[in-house]
């Protein structure tokens, strides 16, 4: 009866938010192309009518709906819009990519083979789903597609850490096997299940706690749970949701905005809180709805996560730590949680990719319209030279070291363009979320600012203290001033840039600078006013002791506390052999296997 209770509860939410997606999709649906017109900040290449993703959510929608006003015409616009994307499928002989989906109308070949994987669990739910819907031209089209769809999906068989897209792939098999009935498809399916089982119980979890990808992981698993028979996967699929859930619950603010150190996030997701994190907490969990439109598929199926995962969604940790790491890719992630704010810190070896996450992300309990202040390894999008990054965090300090291994080929590159840059950047926050600022002791007066080596910037937001420390050093660990500045941008944004490399005073002979970072975070107490936090950090001090083959670095304080980097025998890692520690649950390599099986 619960679980009844609890999955229509699901049901009306989803009902809700797809009610406010229909919306919105409306004004952007083209009823000439039987298309929905999308446009992307980033990529012009992604700007006009598009066949993945968008359109068929609106399809699947406009079923959802079936115009309660004017009768079937929702239904019709529906068939008309499916038929339309699978007149985008590549069925060009011999091509490499046959089976798979041009994901705009006007590409002239299948530039990105995840169209495929975003559009398979779709074409299946609706073809399931609505067979009093769809008008016969439709099923025969769909019918005709899948073979060739099947074709696409074994064409794009990524790695298993690439996870998101690895259990759309899963799902779509799933689904492509009931529609298809042939149980080799499944038994696929669960091959890749097993492949990838193993492998994260080993490795660790290499998306883990994406505020984009996480959901989407979820919902392919959801897909494969929805249209397997097979009882024992099912529940092996059921568990690992539970533990991807209880991961993600634990990390998660209240509000909906998805905290913690992530393997990937867009700028996006940490400034104003993921719209796929935000949508799945608020259906699954029952979280505060998004603000922003929302996606569609965690409304789709029906999972229920467990109420004690639900709970804690809700009620949030206090005092909480959650440390997590990848083996082979070297990372390593702390996330401290109390009631007013979630502290998460990573290292890095390897940062890249138009998805890089935060060095270090803050998150006030707040409601405020902007309650993060992510440390961005490239703010461009443009997959600008990355930082790696080496941390350690103790509570609510951290202390950290950015260093940017410049390939000899690059130099010529960074000589000839100065926009192409390694300048990782603290966005603070927009001005009027702000309230005081304060460089060493002294209030900042709001002009732009180059620091002194070893300055200080202490921000207070009122409910919270944020205080920066940051040294940059030449390859002989000599300081360096005039490279980390302080200023608002023209869009309100308070940065602190901290130039590595590249610029217009480049020349070929200079090497990247190394940068310390140490990072305070303090709530406000009456016999704690904000100056005196600001006079606290002038205490604390940063050097390197690397010598090129070691990394080693600390920061100390006056009064001789000390953090330092890497961990020792007489200060030693918590988290030892494990891949994972949090609050009910501590996992060893090899454990993952037994508990999803």
């Amino acid at each position: 009866m619960v679980a009844d209770t609890e999955l229509r509860k699901q049901h009306q939410r989803g009902a809700i938010l797809r009610d406010s997606m229909r919306k919105a999709f409306d004004m952007a649906y083209d009823t000439d192309a039987a298309l929905i017109v999308r446009r992307n900040p980033f990529f012009p290449r992604f700007n006009g009518h598009t066949v993945a993703q968008q359109s068929l959510d609106y399809a699947i929608l406009l079923l959802l709906s079936d115009d309660r006003t004017y009768g079937t015409d929702d239904a019709g616009e529906a068939n008309r819009i499916i038929r339309r994307i699978l007149d985008h499928q590549d069925l060009r002989p011999k091509s490499e990519t046959f089976g798979n989906f041009f994901w705009m109308t006007h590409w002239d070949r299948v530039k990105d083979k995840n169209a495929v994987s975003f559009l398979t669990i779709g074409l299946v739910f609706t073809y399931v789903n609505f067979q009093d819907k769809l008008e016969d031209d439709t099923k025969a089209a769909l019918e005709r597609a899948f073979p060739n769809v099947l074709l696409g999906i074994r064409d794009h068989k990524v790695r298993w850490q690439y996870t998101n897209i690895y259990f759309l792939n899963l799902g779509g098999l799933a689904g492509l096997a009931r529609v298809l009935d042939d149980p080799s498809i499944h038994a696929e399916a669960v091959a890749d299940f097993n492949t990838w089982v193993e492998g994260t119980s080993e490795d660790g979890f290499h998306e883990f706690n994406s505020p984009t990808y996480t959901p989407v992981t979820l919902s392919g698993m959801e897909a494969a749970w929805a249209y397997t028979s097979d009882g024992e996967f099912k529940d092996r699929l059921r568990r690992t949701m539970d533990l991807i859930t209880y991961q993600m619950a634990l990390n998660l603010m209240p509000g909906g905005f998805l905290a913690g150190a992530a393997a990937r996030a867009y700028q996006g997701d940490v400034l104003n809180g993921s719209i796929g994190a935000a949508s799945y907490a608020h259906i699954k969990f029952g979280t505060p709805a998004p603000t922003e439109p929302a996606v569609l598929m965690p409304s789709l199926f029906d999972y229920v996560p467990p109420e004690p995962v639900r709970s804690l969604a809700n009620e949030m940790a206090d005092g909480a730590e959650i440390l997590d790491r990848g083996i082979s890719l070297g990372s390593r992630r702390t996330h401290v949680i109390t009631r007013a704010y979630g502290l998460a810190s990573q290292s890095l070896q390897s940062v890249g990719g138009h998805s890089p996450p935060s060095y270090i992300l803050l998150v006030r309990n707040s409601k405020a319209p902007r309650p993060s202040v992510p440390f961005l390894p490239d703010e461009s999008f443009t997959h600008q030279p990355c930082a790696t990054f080496l941390s350690r965090q103790n509570g609510s300090q951290v202390i950290g070291r950015l260093y940017y291994d410049l390939q000899e080929e690059q130099r010529s590159k960074f000589l000839d363009d100065p926009t192409f840059i390694c300048e990782p950047r603290v966005l603070f926050g927009l001005r009027d979320q702000i309230e005081s600022i304060r460089i060493g002791n002294v209030d900042w007066g709001g002009k732009p600012v180059s620091l002194l080596p070893g300055q200080s910037v202490a921000v207070s937001y009122g409910d919270i203290y944020l205080g920066v420390v940051v040294l940059l050093l030449d390859c002989d660990g000599q300081a360096i001033r005039s490279r980390a500045t302080l200023a608002y941008g023209e869009d309100g944004e308070l940065r602190l840039r901290v130039r590595l490399h590249g610029g217009e005073d480049v020349q070929q002979e200079d090497s990247p600078l190394v940068a310390l970072l140490y990072v305070d975070v303090q709530v406000p107490e009456e016999r704690h006013p904000f100056e005196t936090f600001a006079n606290q950090l002038l205490g604390w001090q940063l050097s390197d002791q690397s010598d090129g083959e070691t990394v080693s670095f600390l920061v100390e304080h006056e009064d001789g506390a000390i953090i330092a980097y890497p961990y020792t025998e007489a200060d030693p890692d918590l988290m030892g052999d494990a891949l994972h520690l949090s609050p009910g649950l501590a996992l060893q390599p090899g454990d993952f296997v037994k508990l999803v099986r």
